[in-house]
């Protein structure tokens, strides 16, 4: 018998933390308020018991209503959230500031672009790149070749994490002539085309805001080129207790004490990291993993 796909992925479960009255009834979360560390029944005040996260389920109400989160941030929030949490295949821990993390995010990507300057903009490369055109270039490409691998690895995650490295390095380039905008303006497009599948909605707006005459979903997907490539130096992903936090770009073969302080300036590790690690796991080009 021939199997019509070549692998199948089971989907891990999507978890919450549960909450009970002191007469042992579940509340759902937004029945829940936070205070100095401490739980309580939003409209009673009284104290609420936390329990253990577990997979969401009625019967414990530890769920949330997809309607109020697509109300209030959109469904290219949630996809975009979810996507970048976990493989699909582990479980997820749902969290209010995951979801505003990527709101923040994707609201930073939506006013960049807006703000671009793009009359009398060449959409080609110049001829004569300096530089800092061949630094962000060759971080693009690098990006391309990440994001692509990823997704078809399933690692929607680490896609995610390379889109926003790429993002940060766009938004703090300065743009000083006609030759910075039209690689800012080129690395904008490729950088739409691979955040499309995950936030279709937002990446189509802002295309038609860049005055692109076809739809962003029936452009050709961006592929890698050597030309940029920079053999001495890879991205390393962060991890905090095994998740990803961040992506560093680093020289090949770095030493483990090096790569650790790169990794504890990078903001998103510090939001995380907010306890001295018990142990920090380093494999040179590979990964780095904050225990904690």
């Amino acid at each position: 018998l021939e199997e019509p796909f070549n692998s199948l992925q089971t989907q891990g479960m999507v978890c919450h933390q549960t909450f009970k009255t002191k007469k042992e009834k579940w509340l759902f979360p937004n029945q829940v308020i936070k205070e100095n560390n401490k739980f309580f029944h939003a409209v009673t005040k009284e104290k609420v018991i936390p329990g253990r996260i577990e997979k969401m389920s009625k019967s414990k109400k530890n769920v949330i209503d997809p309607q109020q989160i697509i109300q209030n941030y959109g469904a290219d929030t949630a996809r975009f959230f979810m996507l970048s949490d976990s493989p699909p295949n582990r479980d997820m821990e749902w969290s209010d500031s995951g979801i505003e993390g990527s709101w923040r995010f994707l609201n930073k990507l939506w006013n960049f672009v807006n703000n671009l300057e793009i009359e009398k903009v060449d959409n080609k490369l110049p001829r004569n790149l300096s530089k800092s055109h061949k630094e962000l270039l060759s971080e693009l490409n690098g990006t391309i070749n990440e994001v692509t691998k990823s997704i078809d690895d399933f690692h929607f995650n680490i896609a995610v994490a390379s889109i926003r490295s790429l993002f940060n390095t766009l938004s703090s380039y300065k743009i000083l002539d006609g030759n910075d905008k039209s690689v800012i303006l080129y690395s904008t497009k490729k950088l739409l085309i691979l955040i499309n599948p995950m936030v279709p909605h937002i990446a189509e707006a802002l295309w038609q805001k860049l005055k692109e005459k076809n739809m962003i979903a029936i452009e050709s997907w961006p592929t890698f080129d050597n030309t940029f490539e920079e053999k001495n130096k890879i991205k390393i992903p962060i991890q905090i207790n095994g998740k990803m936090r961040a992506i560093i770009e680093v020289q090949r073969d770095m030493n483990k004490n090096d790569l650790e302080k790169i990794a504890l300036k990078e903001k998103n590790i510090l939001k995380f990291l907010n306890v001295t690690p018990k142990k920090v796991i380093i494999i040179p080009n590979r990964i780095v993993n904050f225990v904690i």
